[in-house]
């Protein structure tokens, strides 16, 4: 068995922990994750064969990064711990889940982002933006986002028609004028 080093247990310096490829569950701890590590922003727990996001799910309020790749991670319910809710804001900007079962999930990174919130910026180190709108945070579909796009060149469009008879206007006032 591999021994955690003692300074886990004070949380003054550690804000990434690496862990990969224990010899022992992470759930199998006595106290799962439980240990008072209040500044850490970094978790790697990569290959470990964890199957929830449960043991950890307290740490999201400082927690930027979460690595939880190669593990056996099936559905979304074994993520939803680690969601942001109402009264518990996250503040995870990247998660890495490839490599486990969810990952094979219909729509695995849009559902992602959803159940994890607005600050999330990349899904396996992919940038995601392309899941919410940059002003409001809030989620929108493709449609919507092509909409929006064909809205705003028709709006374009009609400003440069307006431009041009204004120009063509002037040319013809001066031309009369003179």
């Amino acid at each position: 068995m591999v021994a955690i080093p003692l300074f886990l247990h004070t949380d003054a310096f550690v804000y990434f922990l690496y862990c990969h490829t224990l010899p022992f569950t992470v759930a199998s701890l006595p106290t799962g994750l439980a240990l008072p590590l209040s500044k850490i922003t970094i978790l790697d727990l990569s290959k470990n064969r964890l199957t929830s996001t449960e043991p950890f799910a307290h740490l999201m309020l400082t927690l930027e990064e979460l690595w939880l790749s190669s593990n056996d991670i099936k559905d979304f319910q074994a993520v939803e711990y680690i969601a942001e809710t109402t009264g518990r804001k996250n503040f995870l900007q990247g998660i890495y889940l490839e490599f486990n079962p969810v990952a094979q999930e219909f729509e695995y990174r849009k559902r992602l982002a959803q159940l994890i919130g607005p600050t999330l910026e990349t899904i396996d180190g992919i940038r995601i933006t392309g899941y919410k709108s940059q002003n409001t945070g809030k989620f929108i579909s493709l449609q919507e986002q092509l909409k929006k796009f064909q809205d705003l060149a028709l709006e374009r469009a009609r400003q440069q028609q307006q431009q041009q008879q204004t120009r063509e206007k002037n040319f013809n006032d001066d031309a009369l004028a003179t």
